[in-house]
């Protein structure tokens, strides 16, 4: 009779594969988890262009006037300035269709719907200051500002403590 020969694998086969893999796993990890990092700062730097863009094109369009400089709620109204038509004062419509199609509100909007998350806090939210502070509020979450906005300059930040991966501070983009 012939001997009965299992087809498995011993232990000390599954063992091995285990350590394997265990070292692949240790040499890449950190590799990926700086990626969502990198990830961040490229949305961080596109959205400040964005930012940027839209502002300069307000800028010129409201014969100088810079978003957030009119009203009761200036962190408000950059907001409603920059995602909404308004007419050359800056002014918004109070149309239930928020001025969409209105001839009496030409201009805008100059970033679609709602303005872009800082994307290491979520926050959608701009505080609109005259003077920039020496360093970013910080804070996390939807109740701090994703951005400051100087309304004085048209300038606007990054609200984030920190270094980017390049070393430049966050603040300093």
């Amino acid at each position: 009779m012939a001997p009965n020969k299992q087809n498995a694998f011993s232990l000390v086969e599954i063992l091995i594969v285990v350590v394997v893999l265990g070292i692949l796993a240790a040499i890449l990890a950190p590799q990926f988890s700086g990626s969502s990092e990198s990830a961040r700062y490229s949305a961080a730097i596109e959205s400040l262009l964005q930012f940027r863009a839209s502002i300069d094109v307000y800028k010129n369009q409201h014969l100088g006037k810079l978003p957030g400089v009119v009203g009761a709620d200036p962190d408000v109204v950059f907001a409603g300035q920059l995602s909404m038509p308004t007419n050359v004062a800056g002014d918004r419509s109070s149309n239930p269709d928020e001025g969409y199609g209105d001839p009496d509100y030409p201009l805008g909007p100059y970033i679609p719907n709602v303005l872009p998350p800082n994307p290491f806090n979520g926050s959608r939210r701009v505080r609109t200051v005259a003077t920039f502070p020496a360093s970013p509020p910080g804070g996390s979450g939807n109740s701090s500002p994703g951005w400051i906005f100087e309304f004085t300059s048209g300038r606007i930040k990054l609200n984030k403590i920190g270094a980017a991966p390049d070393g430049q501070l966050y603040w300093n983009l």
